[in-house]
Parts: structure tokens; C-alpha cells; sequence
């Protein structure tokens, strides 16, 4: 009984913290539809979340062939391009 109710608590914790790092939307064309940005707190992680993509980056994909990754990475900036997506770190 206890475990589930820290258990709760776990999830309610986490489901405010993830409600502070999101910002949900309303599309001008449709009011119906919604998009979910991040949030200035958010905003301000990327800097820090960048630097540990680029250190596991190079711990998982270091073995590829930098040919390889350049063929990843310039795929990912297709889909960004693409897509129409905002304020992405690609580079």
C-alpha cells in the first residue's frame, strides 16, 4: 500500500516537472489543433542536454565511419528542413 502510494507521488512529481519544461500551443489556423514548444526553463537545458548528446554521440556512434555519421547527420537536417521545424540544434 505504501509503495503504490510513493509511486504516485513518483509520477505526480515527475508530471509537474514535465508540465514546467512544456508549453502547449494553439495553431492560428486551427484552433482545434495544438503544438507543444518547450519552455524558457526547458530552453535554457539545451546548452547542457547538446554537450551530453555530443559525449554519448561519440560514445555510441564513435566506431561508425565518419562518412557514415556525416550521412546521419545531414539525413536528420533533411528531416528538419523538411518538416518546417523550429529552433532544432542540428549543428
Amino acid at each position: 500500500m505504501r509503495s503504490d502510494r510513493l509511486a504516485g507521488s513518483r509520477r505526480r512529481r515527475r508530471a509537474q516537472e514535465t508540465k514546467a519544461l512544456l508549453e502547449r500551443e494553439t495553431v492560428d489556423e486551427d484552433r482545434r489543433n495544438h503544438l507543444i514548444a518547450l519552455s524558457d526553463a526547458a530552453q535554457a537545458l539545451v546548452p547542457e542536454l547538446a554537450q551530453l548528446d555530443d559525449q554519448y554521440g561519440d560514445e555510441f556512434c564513435g566506431h561508425l565511419p565518419v562518412q557514415v555519421r556525416t550521412a546521419v547527420v545531414d539525413a536528420m537536417k533533411n528531416v528538419v528542413a523538411v518538416h518546417g521545424l523550429k529552433n532544432v540544434p542540428i549543428e
